[in-house]
């Protein structure tokens, strides 16, 4: 019974194993790849001008055999095209679907733009988009030598004006003199004199010569002669520095589209040239910055909606991103959104129907349910709002994200970094929303922290870009002709850019921030209430003193940002404020001193406890002086004890130090311009930055922040 239940089962295996491979779906073909083409063959020149040469086709996937292929080949001149043997341009040998072997001839002047092999009429392989091969005429040879040559520029630190080029042998023919007085060398751009070759030999040369402090070679000429006979030389050789590379990428210049500190995020546009043709975006770019990318934004001013209303914002901007990329909601994100809706609107039913308002205990209850959950599903959505557009998807089961494509596609290719001048402000996040042969657009998230602006700003960055460039693979001769062969190459150029001003290496500086009752003291109260008082070190490390102006001098802030609710009242008569924070610039630039001098002096002389007092006293006494003729000689005498007595006694038992702080507001200061001395040298000044009051809306104590929080 076993042996027969085991043929049984062996037999049905055998069956359902045949089946498979007799109905079993063949497998795509692979399409052939052309990986490489090269001349196995190239002999001296035929009497009419023609070179016969074998041709190797290496590469993946090509056919096995010669049966029914055929190679053809595209021209840029027809005019001038290869002759194959048989006519028919078969190819002589084919080894193992990895090599194909082709015999032909050819004149000068062709030119191959593409090779196809084709089997049986259709196409297996052909080149890629940059391939050519050549056949031109040798050109005559040139008595003089030609050779390239590295330029590598150094200053002199002691004497800015001496400057030292050291030029160095790459390729080519010929080199160098081993005799200084053979050859002469011209450097670009004019403005250097007094050209000196101190050290020659075959590889490289050491010049000295005498240019303005600032001045940059470009590119060297050195012309090499036979000997140092101004009458009987002739040139041997010509050198000359490698030229630019044509195809390397060039930043121009960077915009500023927009920085939000206070939710920390940012959109530059990188402008230049030669940064690769690619496809559009499949989206409105700024539909997708604002609907997918940007961080939600809060909305609401009543604490009690605020996690429903950020819930809605959530809903719709998720929606509002599935219409952007022309995709759906996905289905698990939308019954989510329907549930809360339809608790929304229920709670809504229940408190209208039981006719109570929004104090009532089951109108409580069923709203902190709401808020509850509207609370527990933003968390849910906030968590994943970096990868908003997974929420969104094709119709269709897993069909492809249209964006992520495209930007997997560029990304590929270009990669763009942006860097903070704060070192303590770090760059989480950048995307490119748009990139063409002029312009990369870029989005970026920095480090944020609710509640507050920090001092964001740009620096510098780095776009790097893989190009495909033509490369020569192949370069063959004969007697009269040259074949060359040329393909696609990826090379990969990195580019640094700039923004805003760049920072003097050589300066080193240091602050310290006075507090209130410091300040009070050595500067007066009226300084001190009104500026935060800073006291900056700059030490100069270089070899020239250095003027800062004052204008130079600029202090990062951090601002608050948010809203501050005071309560006043009780009972019926309770009345509620808001007052929100006003988010200034970055940056704060001093004041000058002379208004800072100003605010003392109107402190010292109206403003200040001491002037109100003084002031108060020196009118009594003038008023008693002005009541003698009516009241009589006894209230002079008093007048004269009052103004000669118990003036400067409350003057002297109060003390004075308005003197001493107005000369060490005139000393201390940071003037227009400061010189710090070189080598070393360093400079400690105050700097006075206006303090603002930050809160907009009605005026309203605010609760637990002090006067003195600007």
């Amino acid at each position: 019974m076993r042996y027969e239940r085991f043929r049984a089962l062996a037999t049905c295996a055998i069956v359902l194993g045949v089946y498979s491979l007799c109905f079993a779906q063949a497998p795509a073909p692979t399409k052939g790849k052309i990986k490489e083409v090269r001349f196995s063959s190239f002999p001296p020149t035929e009497p009419d001008g023609s070179v016969k040469f074998d041709l190797e086709i290496e590469g993946e996937n090509l056919p096995p055999t010669t049966s029914g292929v055929t190679v053809l080949f595209d021209y840029k001149d027809p005019a001038h095209s290869i002759t194959c043997m048989p006519a028919t341009c078969e190819p002589s040998a084919a080894s193992e679907g990895k090599e194909i072997v082709l015999k032909g001839t050819a004149k000068a002047e062709t030119e191959v733009t593409r090779i196809r092999i084709v089997q049986n009429g259709e196409t297996k392989a052909d080149t890629a988009k940059d391939f050519t091969l050549t056949i031109k005429a040798n050109p005559a040879k040139s008595e003089v030598k030609q050779f390239v040559i590295k330029l590598e520029h150094e200053k002199n630190k002691q004497f800015p004006n001496l400057h030292t080029v050291v030029l160095t042998r790459e390729s080519g023919e010929g080199g160098f003199a081993d005799n200084p007085h053979w050859m002469t060398v011209d450097l670009m751009p004019s403005g250097a004199s007094d050209i000196n070759i101190v050290q020659a030999s075959r590889e490289q040369l050491d010049v000295h010569f005498i240019a303005a402090a600032d001045y940059e070679p470009t590119s060297a000429v050195v012309t090499v002669y036979n000997g140092s006979d101004l009458d009987k030389r002739v040139v041997d050789a010509i050198a000359k520095k490698t030229p630019p590379d044509p195809n390397k990428p060039k930043v121009t210049g960077t915009e500023t589209v927009f920085i939000n500190r206070s939710h920390g995020v940012g959109r530059i546009r990188i402008l230049g040239e030669g940064f690769g043709d690619y496809d559009p975006p499949p989206y409105q770019v700024d539909d997708y910055l604002w609907n997918c990318l940007e961080e939600f934004h809060i909305r609401a001013t009543d604490p009690k909606k605020a996690a429903a209303l950020e819930f809605d914002d959530i809903r719709e901007r998720i929606r509002a991103c599935a219409d952007t990329l022309n995709g759906v909601v996905d289905p698990d994100v939308a019954k989510k959104l329907q549930e809360y809706e339809q608790g929304q609107r229920s709670c809504e039913e229940k408190c209208k129907s039981d006719g109570c308002q929004d104090e009532c205990p089951d109108c409580k209850t069923c709203r902190r349910e709401l808020d509850e959950l509207a609370e527990k599903e933003r968390n849910q959505l906030q968590a994943t709002k970096s990868t908003l557009a997974k929420f969104v998807t094709l119709p269709g089961r897993n069909a492809p994200k249209i964006w992520e494509t495209w930007a997997a596609k560029v990304r590929d290719t270009v990669t763009v970094s942006v860097n903070s001048r704060n070192p303590d402000i770090r760059v989480e996040k950048v995307d490119i929303l748009d990139v063409n042969d002029k312009m990369i657009d870029v989005y970026f998230e920095f480090t944020r922290y609710r509640g507050y602006a920090w001092p964001f700003r740009l620096a510098d960055g780095t776009v790097v870009i893989k190009k495909k460039i033509p490369k020569t693979i192949q370069t063959v001769k004969n007697d009269k002709l040259t074949g060359a062969v040329t393909g696609p190459n990826e090379k990969i150029y990195s580019v640094p850019y700039e923004m805003g001003p760049k920072r003097n290496p050589d300066l080193r500086y240091r602050y310290i921030v006075l507090d209130k009752k410091s300040a009070n003291t050595l500067l007066g109260r009226g300084i001190a209430e009104n500026f935060y008082v800073v006291q900056v070190s700059v030490v100069n490390e270089g070899k020239k003193k250095v003027a800062i102006p004052l204008s130079a001098i600029q202090a990062e802030v951090e601002w608050a940002r948010g809203e501050q609710k005071t309560t006043y009242g009780e009972d019926e008569e309770t009345v509620t404020k808001m007052a929100s924070y006003m988010v200034g610039p970055p940056t704060e630039s001093p004041m000058p001193l002379a208004a800072v001098s100003a605010y003392f002096g109107a402190y010292q002389k109206v403003k200040g406890l001491r002037a109100y007092l003084f002031n108060g006293l020196d009118a009594a006494t003038i008023a008693l002086t002005a009541l003698v003729p009516f009241v009589g000689p006894s209230v002079k005498d008093a007048g004269l004890f009052f103004a000669g007595g118990f003036v400067p006694g409350v003057h002297r038992a109060l003390g004075d130090l308005s003197s001493q702080q107005l000369q060490n507001l005139t000393s201390l200061s940071w003037q227009n311009s400061e010189t710090v001395p070189a080598d070393g040298g360093s400079t400690e000044k105050l700097v006075y930055i206006q303090k603002y009051e930050q809160f907009l809306g009605p005026d309203v104590k605010i609760e637990d922040t002090v006067y003195e929080t600007r």
